[in-house]
């Protein structure tokens, strides 16, 4: 076992020295370490540090800043620093030999220590390699090591720079540091970072009817999502398509109609980015069309089955918009042998964005999730820690979100957007916080989401939307907890999955406002 422990006692009795420890402080603590079984360096450590706090407190303390040392990688993710990856790094990309090296990765890691550098990245390390390898006169080594990008007062405003150069930017010089910590330890996801200080996240473009052709009423429509997508980073979503061409519509036969459709889906490809388009199966309040509706339900029937046949290869998703059961009836059965996504419109002031995401207001303007899954998991039933730990993170997404609002210069006509916040694992997490216990586990939920929309400051706290690269990014961070996760679920009471036709109304007559309809 000795063998074992003695070059890692060796290694962090060296760290100790190096942090400002006597030799007598580091034969006490090597021969500490020694006697004790473990091959884990990180209790090693913290035995090393209880010690040192004995000892000598000040090399305690500095040997402490030395331990929690970490880096925001390029990768999104906070890791312990290790001088390690710089010597491995110098060897991949340059042809450097080893020894050397080494010497330069102990030397740039000494020098991190002395500054008590705060935001270490991983930019800023190969930053300080190159200035080393000029000063020991290895200019051929440097041009082979340097990073090629643009300076940060450059890319202020630099539109069309890479995605990349955007990202760093952003994340050095706009995202305040604890809401990065939290997005790198995946506590958070910060959507679309690239875009955090130039676009808002999503709009919505209202129902505007006009008496003009379809072709007309399509071309323009379809220039005015493409316009939109320029200031909105996600979605645009074209609301109440059916009622827009109401007008043109109006008294055409079906064959008509179904050629109307056609040319917007081959005209929808005038838009590169991905968009949203809602159809009305209810009269919308902004609507003034008093005509005979028949044909506006034909309408919706012939464009749905068309999208489903032809889903794949089109670049918009469809929402079906309703607020009664009742309305189900105007739907063809064929219409119903496929996925199709609801919005129930009961207070007739729900606005979708895109799939999934509805909010009361014409658009967001920042948007974040929420590990909540995370906090639950790490408080281990201790309540006031979770409580704490909702409110440390929730003060770091309101000052995000008052930076975004500042920072995103939109134009005049996007202002007063909504700030949201989505929740991602709450009915999970409390399951396992309470142990498996549902009514307990409801009490959580409830005083966890109250906590939030209480402290979000004008935020719109969302509990049913989760982006795809969010859910993986979350799912990956948890994992190591999956053996304790409990199969059943809470429910909720915005968010519902229905298989039958039967299903769908019961859950549009409960008030589910969003209804994912997919047939077995």
């Amino acid at each position: 076992m000795d063998s074992v422990i003695k070059p890692l006692a060796q290694k962090i009795a060296f760290e100790c020295e190096e942090a400002g420890a006597t030799k007598w402080d580091i034969a006490k603590i090597i021969k500490e370490l020694n006697e004790i079984e473990t091959q884990s360096e990180r209790k090693l450590k913290e035995k090393a540090i209880e010690m040192l706090k004995e000892l000598n407190p000040k090399a305690a303390e500095n040997y402490s800043s030395f331990d929690k040392m970490i880096v925001f990688t390029s990768r999104q993710k906070i890791e312990g620093f290790d001088r390690g990856n710089i010597t491995k790094s110098l060897l991949k990309e340059t042809k450097i030999k080893r020894p050397l090296a080494e010497k330069i990765s102990t030397e740039v890691e000494e020098k991190i220590k002395d500054l008590k550098i705060s935001n270490i990245t991983t930019s800023l390390i190969r930053e300080m390699v190159c200035v080393k390898l000029l000063e020991l006169g290895m200019e051929d080594i440097h041009n082979q090591y340097t990073r090629l990008g643009l300076p940060v007062f450059e890319t202020k405003d630099k539109k069309e720079a890479g995605k990349q150069v955007l990202t760093e930017f952003n994340l050095i010089s706009k995202i305040p540091v604890k809401a990065k910590e939290l997005h790198f330890n995946s506590s958070i996801h910060i959507p679309f970072i690239e875009d955090f200080s130039a676009k808002g996240y999503s709009w919505n473009i209202e129902l505007k009817e006009k008496q003009e052709s379809y072709e007309n009423i399509v071309v323009e429509l379809l220039k005015e999502v493409k316009e939109k997508q320029e200031f909105f980073s996600s979605s645009v979503c074209l609301n109440y398509l059916n009622f827009s061409l109401a007008s043109a519509i109006e008294k055409k036969s079906k064959k008509k109609i179904s050629e109307i459709i056609e040319f917007f889906f081959n005209a929808s490809f005038l838009v590169k980015k991905r968009f949203c388009v809602t159809l009305a199966l209810f009269t919308p309040d902004e609507s003034n069309y008093k005509a005979n509706k028949k044909n506006l339900w034909v309408f919706a029937n012939t464009f749905t089955k068309k999208f489903n046949e032809n889903k794949k290869e089109l670049n918009f998703d469809l929402i079906l918009c309703l607020d009664n059961k009742f309305q189900l009836k105007l739907l063809e059965k064929k219409v119903f042998e496929s996925e199709i996504h609801f919005l129930s419109m009961k207070n007739n002031s729900l606005k979708a964005q895109q799939k999934g995401l509805y909010i009361k207001g014409k658009g967001i303007v920042s948007f974040t999730e929420i590990n909540a899954e995370k906090f639950f998991i790490e408080s281990k039933g201790d309540t006031k820690k979770l409580m704490e730990s909702i409110q440390q993170t929730i003060n770091a997404v309101n000052e995000l979100n008052s930076v975004k609002e500042k920072e995103t210069r939109l134009p005049e006509e996007f202002q007063k957007l909504k700030k949201c916040i989505s929740l991602h694992g709450v009915d999970s997490g409390s399951l396992i916080f309470s142990e498996g216990n549902e009514l307990e586990a409801k009490n959580i939920a409830r005083r966890t989401r109250e906590k939030i929309r209480k402290e979000a400051e004008n935020g719109v706290v969302l509990r049913s939307f989760g982006s795809e690269e969010a859910k993986k990014k979350f799912s990956e961070s948890n994992q190591n907890f999956k053996a304790e996760r409990k199969e059943k679920k809470l429910k909720t009471t915005s968010y519902a999955l229905a298989s039958t036709k039967k299903e769908l109304e019961e859950l549009i007559e409960k008030n589910y406002e969003y209804v994912l309809f997919k047939p077995i």
